[in-house]
């Protein structure tokens, strides 16, 4: 029995490093890549890629999910936007940090929520929200 239990042990520890090895969305070499490779999909109004880029595992959003949130923001802009800001961050201990960036041209901006973590290995995306409400996203914070 005790061999039992050290086995399931040792393979339960196995399945939890492994789980923790891996970051819950995108990675990224630094803060600077994650930024270039979102905040040049959502300005190219290609959001599915951003999704992609984003999550490429696919595990925040449904399939049906994900083509409501492209189709509606695809029917509603028409041009790619031109401006991009860094519009609000706080960095928090140990690598951690969160920000809002803000992409726009003529039209409603698009609003980019992401916390963040710095490692030796480079940067995981842990929690990140899309949005063209600022209320929603500023919310967040």
């Amino acid at each position: 029995m005790k061999r039992f239990i050290l086995l399931f042990a040792l393979l339960f520890g196995l399945q939890v490093s492994d789980a923790q090895a891996a970051p819950p969305f995108g990675a990224f070499q630094s803060v600077e890549d994650m930024e270039r490779q979102i905040g040049d999909k959502i300005m190219a109004l290609d959001f599915a890629g951003a999704l992609a880029v984003i999550d490429p595992a696919g595990r925040s959003l449904s399939a049906e999910q994900k083509d409501r949130f492209v189709t509606s923001l695809t029917s509603f802009y028409k041009q790619p936007l031109t401006h991009q800001a860094l519009m609000k961050e706080e960095v928090l201990g140990g690598g951690f940090r969160r920000a809002i960036y803000v992409y726009w041209s003529d039209s409603l901006p698009v609003y980019f929520y992401v916390v963040s973590h710095s490692r030796a290995d480079g940067v995981w995306l842990l929690q990140y929200n899309i949005d063209t409400t600022f209320s929603k996203i500023i919310g967040q914070f």
